[in-house]
């Protein structure tokens, strides 16, 4: 197995990420993540091409940009899927709100999530409840529980209550614990339950397929683990449903859900267009996504380097 150029640990931190106070010890990657001192040079570097001519970088460059950075992260090695089928957004919490608020629901339909789903995605399925009327069960789950009991819980729920979709995480943050998702995907296609996977904590974390998967949603920050500058997510939608997921504010590409296009290109086109401009933001991250990559492939020996890595780690705590 290839070795990062500089050990992980102390000789990693003092080489590559200089810019954290040194009396800060950085426990809670998590949350926000921390960007690499070459990447973070990088968006700086963006910024002022921007400032340079904002008009051709805005207009022009950042289409580009973001339709490459999108065929990136749909590599083999991190989400393994079509890139048509990816959206670029500021972080996972607008991602869930961006299925969840734009998706058909209707009054009665029921939610499925657990005691321990993020509080900000838990608080969006409150709103759906008080402005629509859907339904939200909730799954107690006090670990420590195995693989089995926890898919034994949503089995019994989704025989019990024959919901409409279930939200569940890849990994949980509190506790941090690594869900059963894959196993919980199969049971939603048993059960004809939508699937929408809260991935925040996942790629650059684990090993995903979305090929082998195949969720109906599924979302992931790339500032928390993939080294890429603050805020950065991807959305994952089905193809079968893209046509009923519209961008968060609806903006200049919106499209009715039966509205037709006139060419296989554009309709394959379709989902990144939606999302690819939907207003004034700054995008100097987007370019980065190259250099993070590149950086965990060179400098730290990979994917599966980084995740050993973390593994070892988390087995260390325990």
């Amino acid at each position: 197995m290839p070795e990062p150029k500089v050990p992980f640990g102390k000789k990693f931190r003092q080489k590559y990420f200089t810019k954290l106070d040194l009396n800060v010890v950085n426990v809670n990657h998590g949350s926000f993540g921390l960007t690499p001192d070459p990447i973070l040079d990088s968006y700086i570097k963006n910024i002022e091409k921007q400032c340079l001519f904002p008009e051709k970088v805005i207009r022009y460059d950042n289409r580009g940009d973001y339709i490459e950075a999108l065929k990136l992260v749909a590599d083999k090695d991190l989400l393994n899927c079509d890139y048509h089928n990816l959206a670029l957004l500021e972080n996972a919490t607008l991602a869930v709100n961006t299925v969840l608020r734009s998706y058909p629901f209707a009054k009665g339909d029921k939610f499925v999530i657990s005691s321990t789903t993020y509080r900000a995605c838990a608080n969006t399925v409150k709103f759906l409840e008080n402005r629509i009327g859907i339904e939200a069960i909730v799954i107690e789950l006090n670990f420590p529980l195995t693989n089995k009991e926890i898919l034994e819980k949503f089995k019994r729920e989704f025989e019990k209550s024959s919901p409409k979709l279930c939200l569940f995480d890849t990994v949980s943050s509190l506790p941090s614990v690594r869900f059963p998702f894959e196993l919980i995907t199969k049971l939603c296609k048993e059960y004809g339950v939508l699937s929408l996977i809260d991935g925040a904590h996942g790629i650059g974390l684990i090993k995903l397929s979305l090929e082998d998967l195949k969720p109906d949603f599924f979302v992931t920050n790339l500032h928390k683990w993939l080294f890429v500058e603050r805020g950065c997510a991807v959305l994952y939608v089905d193809p079968k449903h893209q046509r009923k997921v519209h961008s968060i504010p609806i903006s200049f590409a919106y499209l009715d859900d039966d509205t037709p296009l006139e060419t296989e290109e554009l309709n394959k086109m379709r989902f990144i267009d939606t999302f690819e401009y939907t207003g004034t933001t700054n995008k100097a991250n987007i370019p980065t996504i190259r250099e993070a990559i590149q950086f965990r492939k060179d400098i730290c020996g990979g994917e599966s380097v980084i995740q050993k890595y973390c593994e070892d780690l988390s087995h260390q705590v325990v």
